[in-house]
């Protein structure tokens, strides 16, 4: 895939996009899917472009690994872009194959994926045991790594300081030192995998529903720390319309709210501190002795919102109410994934706008958001050599500045921001909304922890019930032990097998 690439004419290209590209991207029914088929009209070359300066070629380390070949299998199912060997005319695929082309012209790699959908623990610790060294790197959906982590299938990032820097642009520091046990990183977040927007939850609200309601300016709600729970409530509970007059409350119907009945419940998991799990000075997990009064509230507020107000409907399955719903004027509001705003039906919507998860209460210091987990990180395999690792890790390194630089200009500012977007507020709400991605240290165990947003909220909203309080705190005993017996884990794999 070796080809000289120009940053120039990238620019350029993007350009053009932004002026004659169609989209015809048709994500799969439950997440997002991970080929883009985004085509645009082939753009000229320009000349005089003003100085931007220094590129991440100037910024990053120079080595030449004479031609090595590095192997990344990718996991299929995590909503990251895995690009053809050949430019396409889809806009996305063709900025990732560019991006592939830099970090080998600039390292000389070959660089090849593959794609894999693996039963997680199995497959990793398959290959730490066996020294299984086909793959240089290798992404895996985050809600599965705290079940192998500790089996000594991935290197430490932390090890390699001279290249890696955690707090570079092209890293999400936040999510690498949440899940990073003191200063021991090995799963690293960045610019490389597309799935930590794709995965992001954002609400949108229908802009025909919104006059025909009288609904107040609700960017200038956001801006002023106003857009909270309480505000869904009162904006939504008295929007019902028995549009049929069949006297039954169905997806024919209108409605102030419409959520789904799984997804949508654990998206409200970072606005109540679901997370029983804290880190001490030293970046440590512990857990909590208990919920605040204010978690307690917040269980009820949602808890009426979505089973006591005349205005939500609950839709049958999970992320379903967007298209049987939203997208057909049936809702004023619903909450979604970023990346389902690349489905054909929103893109045919007419008008809509974006917002983020509301506020629990005024006084909460920013909107935070819920990233699904089924988003990736990337992982240093542990079988391969030490030459072969220091390769991967600048490779790693790369991938992720020249994302960066090459593909979030295209994916997220050309393709989301403006493309997919209706009004000149949303991509300002889209930033807010990323910005306050927040992650619990649970979210890399969804499946075995006893306590995440699914087990607290998905669990118990589905019943028509409130989260129990007093089966929160059963429960804490059960999540000391989980952390207690994993920093041991750790500790063994660090010290004795290294």
């Amino acid at each position: 895939m070796k080809r000289a690439v120009s940053i120039v004419l990238l620019l350029a290209m993007l350009a053009g996009l932004v002026a004659c590209g169609t989209g015809t991207e048709k994500p799969s029914d439950t997440t997002p899917d991970s080929q883009s088929t985004v085509t645009d009209a082939p753009a000229s070359d320009t000349e005089d472009e003003p100085d931007k300066g220094p590129t991440v070629v100037d910024i990053l380390p120079k080595k030449d690994f004479d031609g090595a070949t590095v192997v990344i299998a990718m996991d299929s199912a995590s909503g990251d872009y895995i690009p053809s060997e050949e430019l396409t005319g889809s806009a996305i695929n063709d900025a990732i194959v560019d991006r592939t082309r830099a970090v080998e012209e600039l390292y000389n790699v070959d660089i090849e994926y593959f794609a894999h959908n693996f039963e997680p623990r199995e497959q990793y610790v398959m290959w730490a045991e066996t020294g299984e060294d086909a793959y240089k790197l290798y992404t895996s959906r985050t809600r599965y790594v705290g079940e192998f982590i500790t089996f000594n299938v991935a290197r430490s990032w932390s090890d390699y300081p001279d290249i890696i820097d955690f707090e570079a642009d092209w890293f999400d520091t936040y999510a690498i030192n949440t899940f990073a046990i003191g200063d021991d990183a090995r799963m690293l977040f960045g610019d490389a995998n597309e799935s930590g927007i794709r995965f992001a939850w954002i609400w949108l609200f229908n802009k025909e529903l919104a006059e025909q309601y009288h609904i107040p300016d609700l960017y200038a709600l956001v801006d002023e720390g106003k857009w909270t729970i309480d505000q869904l409530m009162t904006l939504t509970q008295a929007v019902y319309t028995d549009t049929n007059g069949d006297g039954a409350r169905d997806e024919e119907d209108v409605y102030g709210y419409v959520s789904d009945n799984a997804a949508s419940f654990d998206s409200w998991g970072p606005t109540l501190s679901v997370s029983p799990v804290r880190k001490d000075e030293n970046n440590i997990p512990y857990v909590v002795d208990g919920l605040s009064q204010q978690t307690i509230d917040g269980f009820e507020k949602v808890y009426k919102l979505l089973f006591e107000s005349a205005g939500t409907y609950v839709y049958k399955s999970s992320f379903g109410q967007l298209e049987a719903m939203f997208v057909r004027n049936k809702a004023l509001f619903t909450n979604t994934l970023i990346g389902y705003l690349e489905k054909d039906s929103v893109r045919e919507m007419v008008d809509f706008g974006v917002l983020p998860t509301p506020k629990l209460t005024e006084d909460q210091d920013t909107y935070y958001t819920h990233t699904d987990c089924m988003f990736s990180c990337l992982l240093l395999p542990s079988a391969i050599s030490d030459e072969e690792a220091l390769c991967s890790v600048y490779i790693a390194n790369a991938l992720n500045a020249f994302g960066r630089e090459m593909v979030l200009p295209v994916y997220y500012e050309m393709v989301l921001k403006t493309r997919l977007t209706r009004d000149k507020e949303s991509p300002r709400m889209m930033d807010l909304v990323l910005e306050g991605r927040r992650y619990g240290f649970e979210y890399f165990a969804e499946s075995d922890f006893p306590l995440t947003h699914v087990t607290v909220l998905r669990r118990s909203y589905d019943r028509n019930n409130s989260p129990s309080v007093s089966a929160y705190t059963t429960q804490l005993d059960k999540c000391k032990t989980w952390v207690k017996d994993f920093l041991e884990d750790w500790e063994y794999m660090v010290e004795e097998i290294g």
